[in-house]
């Protein structure tokens, strides 16, 4: 049948030449509608009956799936028309801001939240993958790619947290299942068409009926995190429901089985899965409630580069979701995504007014012109060196002027914090307050730390220290610092605005409750962000103030680390720096405060120490944090050190990993702490937990 037959029958009024068919959606909210809801909402339009049997007639040999997408090109956009096989009398549109639409690849929008640091975005609306029907299987994703590595072959960093249902509808063994994906874009489910079942819509079924099936040992460019409930033998697959990470085919490279209490009851689970650019590292946390008093949580982890398995710099991101001789229902509850490689838009450059000028000054304004470019030139002599003296001024005090992020004036700052009023205040410190504030010409909201006007001169060494060192660094666990002001006798320094706060905030808090995947995935963010301080970066970055209080927390409750004031560097070759004695008592290293000298293994001290806190919720200057996790271990009963509150709603083996790490890098004698390397390795899993020696 020619398409051009079904378009008509579509939409029959389609006559306009030149222009691509009508928008059936022209009176639908536009993208830009500021209502999300609006953007989100499903039209329907039916259509008549003869149409209908014409559809029928297309996929009445289609057997493998019950869903049709058919993507009708339109000026404003595409408009995408699902429907059901049982159901053919009722079209499905979707808005959507693309020039093509493939099969399985129908987006939902997101609505998108940038900035010169991270991309963000986010969805709480609630999402029906599929319904309950046999051998069906849907894709779910954003609108816009992922830019997964730049020009400069800089791999992007990205974490993502969704929360989700699977619902056996009563059955005891349900099937099949639903994954977290990454594909090049835009993503083309359609070249393996027979993808329910085991290939959960995204690899094909065909590898279900054998394990030598050629299919199978042809890598497809796919990465996923699935949450498989049906066991495939061919597929290697354990005989209850497992989360796994899939490599270029359906068979899990890494997995973990779940406790299936049953049919009756509903899988619901929280899921956060990010990514290391920096180790290749693929990490998945998976919180999962299989009835109201009881959660379990599971962690693995497996090192890909992405760039060779994805082969696109940009890629599509989503969910799919399959079912195949039994059936499930999967639901996709909320949805947040960040990475740390964004497009920025264009900037908007004011227009000249050099052509009225020059109309001005001709004629009679001669001498005016000459005498104004006089002063003019007077002007700029004095100014550039001004300029000269304070560029020596902050090399002398030890800031590198190569690198620095961009600088913001006074007034722009004082204009964005209210003035720094005490509402936008957030906290405030020796060196001074930080205040929240709002950056209209980038759309972002900031954190802009004030040092205080009479700060000594230790105080404006800590300002350019932390200038110095924290603008040349770039790191998902790293605050991001995104300019500075040194003007009117005022020193300031403007970071990303993260909206959780300190992790001290949380674990002492009376009002906030932080569950252990939460806390177990900051555990690993700490390691992560102190393995590329000590060991990934040119140089050694000794921090010498790793506490809780200097951990902020993003959204997601991704953790990173900042305040560098003390931050020293030093070659890699060299193991300690003689410094003044600073930090903070109780996180300092014993050899620090004998010695003055800061090392790898003093900062590796700290990070044992919020370890242990983290575990714990107790402070180490007053909780006797850890003596006690000392104890404990000597009893071989460390887990018995676990924070009260936490009612013993955590994974053991994560809990003693932490613990025991603590206890390891939090040891008295320097001699016998881990690298970051040996302690990010025994906290993933990748290396057996030590034989700690008595302290």
């Amino acid at each position: 049948m020619d398409p051009s037959d079904v378009r008509s029958a579509i939409l029959p009024d389609s006559t306009a030449k030149g222009k691509g068919w009508p928008n059936p959606l022209s009176n639908a909210p536009s993208p830009d509608d500021d209502s999300t809801d609006q953007q989100r909402r499903i039209h329907e339009m039916k259509i008549p009956s003869w149409a209908a049997q014409v559809l029928k007639q297309m996929v009445s040999d289609v057997s493998h799936h019950n869903l049709l997408t058919l993507g009708i090109a339109s000026i404003q956009g595409v408009a995408v028309a699902s429907f059901e096989k049982e159901d053919a009398d009722r079209l499905l549109f979707f808005r959507q801001q693309r020039k093509e639409c493939h099969i399985f690849e129908c987006f939902l929008p997101l609505p998108a939240l940038s900035s010169p640091a991270r991309e963000q975005r986010s969805r709480t609306s609630k999402t029906e993958l599929d319904g309950s029907n046999a051998w069906k299987s849907r894709l779910r994703g954003v609108a816009d790619p992922l830019l997964l590595w730049n020009n400069s072959d800089y791999l992007t960093d990205f974490s993502t947290h969704f929360a989700f249902i699977i619902n056996p509808n009563g059955q005891r063994q349900p099937g099949d299942g639903m994954a977290f994906f990454l594909s090049p874009f835009p993503s083309n489910s359609s070249s393996y068409p027979n993808s329910g079942g085991c290939g959960l819509g995204l690899f094909s079924a065909m590898v279900c009926q054998s394990s030598t099936d050629s299919i199978s040992s042809q890598p497809v460019p796919i990465v996923a995190v699935e949450f498989d409930t049906y066991p495939n033998p061919a597929l290697d697959d354990p005989s209850t429901p497992h989360v796994g990470i899939d490599v270029g085919s359906a068979r899990s490279v890494e997995y973990k089985i779940w406790d299936a209490d049953g049919g009756d009851d509903k899988w619901q689970g929280d899921a956060w899965v990010s990514y290391d650019s920096g180790t290749h590292n693929l990490s998945v946390v998976l919180a999962l409630r299989s009835n109201v008093s009881r959660t379990t949580n599971y962690s693995l982890s497996y090192i890909v580069d992405l760039r060779e398995v994805l082969i696109s710099s940009e890629v599509a991101v989503g969910f799919s979701a399959s079912t195949g001789i039994n059936n499930e229902t999967h639901t996709l509850l909320s949805w947040d995504l960040s990475s740390t490689l964004v497009k920025h838009p264009p900037v908007r450059r004011r227009k000249s007014k050099t052509g009225l000028i020059v109309g001005m000054v001709t004629g009679v304004g001669t001498l005016l012109l000459l005498l104004l470019l006089g002063f003019v030139f007077l002007w700029s002599r004095k100014k550039r060196a001004n300029i000269v003296r304070d560029q020596h001024q902050l090399l002398d005090d030890g800031l590198e002027t190569q690198g620095r992020p961009n600088g913001f004036s006074y007034e722009e700052l004082a204009a964005a914090s209210r003035n720094f009023s005490e509402d936008v205040k957030l906290g405030e410190g020796g060196f001074g307050s930080v205040y929240k504030g709002r950056l209209e010409r980038f759309n972002l909201d900031v954190a802009i730390k004030r040092f205080a006007k009479e700060s000594s001169k230790q105080g404006k060494k800590e300002y350019f220290s932390e200038l110095n060192v924290i603008s040349r660094l770039g790191h998902r666990n790293l605050v991001k610092l995104v300019g500075w002001c040194q003007e009117q006798q005022e020193l300031l320094l403007v970071y990303e605005f993260l909206p959780n706060g300190s992790l001290d905030s949380w674990l002492y808090s009376a009002q906030n409750h932080l569950r252990w995947p939460e806390r177990y995935k900051i555990a690993l963010d700490l390691a992560s962000a102190m393995l590329y301080l000590q060991h990934e970066w040119e140089q050694c970055v000794l921090h010498r103030d790793v506490k809780p209080s200097n951990i902020m927390l993003d959204s997601a409750f991704n953790a990173k680390l900042g305040d560098f004031g003390l931050a020293r560097l030093i070659d890699h070759d060299l193991s300690w720096k003689t410094t003044v004695n600073a930090g903070t008592l109780g996180y300092m290293a014993p050899e620090y405060l004998d010695s003055g000298k800061a090392s790898k293994e003093s900062d590796v001290y700290s990070f044992g120490v919020v370890a242990l806190e983290i575990a714990c919720a107790r402070r180490p200057s007053t909780g006797k944090l850890v003596e006690r996790a000392w104890e404990f271990y000597a009893k071989g009963k460390v887990v018995e050190a676990a924070d009260e509150k936490l009612n013993g709603e955590f994974d053991e083996e994560q809990m003693e990993r932490v613990l025991v790490v603590g206890l390891w890098c939090a040891h008295p004698d320097f001699n016998l702490r881990p690298s970051m390397k040996q302690a990010i390795n025994v906290l993933n899993g990748q290396a057996a937990l030590p034989n700690l020696p008595p302290c």
